[in-house]
């Protein structure tokens, strides 16, 4: 039986459930969110709202998945334990990622590039926030503050709770410490070109010094100043502009691997993969622009 429906949180790739079972979960998690009810509302289930139920039962949903992935036990073993004590389990995996977020959101404050900019500040303050706000016991899959600074690559959507703030956290710290490599004069005069009001402004930081960086290495003139001029435009246009997309993906892989390494990058491979994934999302952009023979829009000037 196809449970994908009814349980989006089972893979049916790897746990397909028989109708016996299937049934068996059904009660088991209403079973749950009943217990739970009476958590959140101390006894009085009468007085409990429809959204309240559902919010309850995403929940549980999000704890037990959790479980199932961190333990690989497959569901249908799964279904023989006390499910009380499987929710008690996954708080206690919830309150581990919890304390090593903390850990991260202290080295992203500490880490901040050496320009400025609002959103990017009012998310690190709303993230202190969530570690005040989160209710582990009830409402784990909740993000309760405001994310708003974007990053060069989203999270992905099927992240909740305290894995999306994890996934958040570990992303921008590798960003901040891209930055961090570059002098507050350099960064401040590529953003104030790519958009003059940048320190108010929704944007991200790191992949406007990403793509002149890796112009500059295109150039094999290493990574700073990030400054490219006019007449460094037009041999980029000249050297690139008759490539196929497929050349200049393999291009720009080796140019990643020629920036990672003169940024003392090659030796962690999850900063060198988002380099190489951000550029690589650029590359269409580039490839257009080369075709109308106008790199301003690409690589900045001052």
């Amino acid at each position: 039986m196809n449970t994908s429906a009814l349980f989006p949180f089972i893979d049916p790739s790897t746990d397909t459930l028989s109708l016996q079972d299937t049934k068996r979960l059904q009660i088991k998690l209403w079973q749950l969110v009943s217990y739970q009810s009476q958590r959140y509302t101390m006894g009085d289930s009468s007085s409990l709202r429809i959204e309240t139920a559902e919010e309850l039962f995403t929940s549980i949903c999000f704890l037990l998945q959790l479980y199932q992935r961190e333990t690989r036990t497959p569901w249908q073993k799964l279904l023989d334990s006390d499910f009380k004590e499987l929710l008690k389990e996954s708080h206690a995996l919830v309150k581990a990622r919890i304390s090593q977020a903390k850990i991260l959101y202290q080295d992203a404050q500490q880490s901040l590039p050496k320009v400025k900019n609002d959103f990017l500040e009012d998310t690190l303050n709303n993230i202190g926030l969530f570690f005040r706000k989160y209710d582990v016991q009830l409402f784990a899959h909740q993000i309760p503050c405001m994310i708003d600074y974007p990053l060069a690559c989203p999270i992905p959507e099927t992240l909740y709770g305290i894995e999306y703030i994890l996934q958040y956290l570990q992303q921008l710290l590798i960003e901040n410490h891209f930055l961090q490599r570059f002098s507050g004069s350099d960064l401040n005069g590529l953003l104030s070109v790519y958009i003059p009001d940048y320190e108010s402004s929704l944007i991200n930081l790191y992949e406007p010094i990403v793509i002149n960086s890796l112009g500059r290495c295109l150039l094999t003139q290493g990574s700073q100043p990030l400054n490219i001029s006019d007449r460094e435009k037009l041999l980029l246009q000249q050297r690139l502009q008759y490539l196929s997309s497929a050349e200049l993906q393999a291009l720009s892989v080796v140019s990643v691997e020629a920036l990672a390494n003169t940024l003392f990058l090659a030796a962690k491979p999850l900063e060198t993969e988002y380099l190489q994934h951000t550029f690589h999302a650029a590359l269409p952009r580039l490839k257009a622009a080369l075709h109308a023979q106008n790199l301003n829009g690409i690589f900045m000037s001052w």
